[in-house]
């Protein structure tokens, strides 16, 4: 790519190398070069189709200092399957994460089991389009969800819809009305919660006890969690490893507590009495 191409250029371009996609309209080009040039307020850029690649090359024409932006602030990122990698290779020479997944759920796992902490500290960038008409599919929690070019999955995936908070701009379109639809869809519909969530609530004020990697027993109410896995009990007792003889020392009395997620090695929750 000539990172110095004007936009009507580049359009042309694109449009003669793209067969049957030339009839498809960019639209929100000048409001995602807006979006990549404000590279702080993102976790990482997800790109998931060449249609994408196309309109991220778009949106540099109006500033030519994007990618080396990204690059500079140590920026990641995410693409789905190899022919987008290739082509974001070819076109903009950047480097991405997840070529080797294959599909949108695959890379939801890798960032949700690899990226997690860091992804989580502010919105990931998802560039999406959809030139056919059921950008709204049905999502397997009830919830509509638009399409992105390319899979679904990513968005549907309940990990990244639980875990991250991501903006989406359109950039045909067909999505930009799915967007407005979306949101007017989503005020009328009751939250669907998600199975963890559901099992953790029902953990609420039951006697919940830990056993911890130094083989530590923790006892105490459960109250809450946090995004880190650390848990909460009230009225904690505090038991240590019983000694080589078999004997152990009282508990200590911890009171209020928060258990470390990450030395956690099994919990075990009081069946309700009926």
């Amino acid at each position: 790519m000539d990172r110095h191409m004007d936009p009507i250029s580049a359009l042309s371009s694109m449009a003669a190398n793209a067969g049957s996609d030339e009839k498809f309209t960019f639209v929100n080009i000048k409001q995602l070069s807006e979006a990549l040039l404000d590279v702080h307020n993102w976790s990482a850029l997800c790109v998931t189709s060449k249609r994408c690649v196309d309109a991220i090359e778009l949106a540099i024409s109006y500033d030519h200092n994007i990618i080396d932006l990204w690059i500079k602030n140590n920026k990641k990122v995410f693409v789905v399957g190899i022919k987008s990698y290739e082509y974001l290779k070819e076109r903009l020479e950047w480097e991405a994460i997840g070529s080797d997944g294959g599909n949108g759920d695959n890379l939801a796992q890798l960032m949700v089991n690899e990226y997690r902490d860091e992804l989580m500290a502010k919105e990931v960038l998802f560039p999406c389009s959809e030139s056919r008409s059921d950008s709204l599919p049905q999502s397997p929690s009830g919830l509509k969800s638009v399409y992105p070019f390319l899979t679904d999955q990513l968005i549907r995936n309940e990990k990244i819809r639980d875990n991250y908070d991501v903006k989406y701009v359109a950039i045909g379109g067909t999505t930009g009305a799915a967007l407005q639809q979306l949101a007017l869809d989503r005020s009328k519909t009751p939250e669907v919660k998600s199975p963890l969530r559901l099992r953790l609530e029902s953990w609420l004020n039951k006697n919940m006890k830990i056993l911890m990697s130094d083989g530590r027993t923790l006892v105490g109410i459960f109250l809450c969690t946090d995004r880190d896995r650390n848990v909460i009990l009230g009225s904690c007792l505090e038991y240590l490893k019983p000694n080589e003889d078999g004997s152990a020392e009282e508990p200590r009395v911890l009171g209020l507590a928060m258990i470390p997620g990450q030395h956690i090695v099994s919990i075990h929750v009081d069946s309700p009495s009926y």
